[in-house]
């Protein structure tokens, strides 16, 4: 099975959005040392501001990383395989065997995300900061993030028994 195009775009698209947040965070930061510094007029919103658009970077680039190998691989356990094995059968395996424990790992965020959010729009909780912003606002992208990084990784695995070595 190949890896979806639709998913690739999705993901792209968002990482793309997360990238643009970023700036944002250092445009915002840069606009603050410049109150702060030069007029002694410090805004009251931009770090709590740039702190919810980091949480939006994380999950929202979370499932492009993984679909561009932007994550933690351990080279040292792929190389060592590599030598014993002339076949890729054990890089597969192990491949198949890390994506699985991150399935586990990204679902229990995932369960524990969606209940946050559930409870946050449930009592109608605002955040205590300078900006009162619902807070289930915040915490969806938990939500959106991990479903993205679960169909992900469940097609990657699906490339992987297929065949195909792009995830490798």
């Amino acid at each position: 099975m190949k890896y979806p195009g639709f998913l690739r775009k999705a993901n792209g698209g968002l990482a793309f959005f997360a990238g643009c947040l970023i700036f944002l965070i250092g445009i915002f930061a840069v606009l603050e040392a410049i109150l702060r510094g030069f007029f002694d007029s410090p805004t009251k919103w931009t770090l709590n501001l740039s702190s919810y658009m980091l949480i939006y970077v994380v999950f929202l680039a979370s499932p492009y990383a993984f679909e561009t190998h932007g994550h933690v691989f351990v080279d040292l356990f792929r190389d060592l395989m590599d030598k014993a094995a002339p076949s890729r059968i054990p890089r597969k395996i192990s491949a198949v065997c890390g994506y699985l424990v991150a399935i586990v790992f990204v679902g229990s965020i995932l369960y524990a995300g969606w209940k946050l959010v559930l409870k946050a729009f449930k009592f109608s909780t605002l955040t205590t900061t300078t900006i009162p912003i619902p807070l289930w606002i915040l915490q969806i992208v938990i939500v959106i993030g991990c479903v993205l990084m679960l169909l992900t990784l469940i097609f990657i695995i699906l490339d992987i028994i297929s065949g195909s070595e792009e995830f490798i």
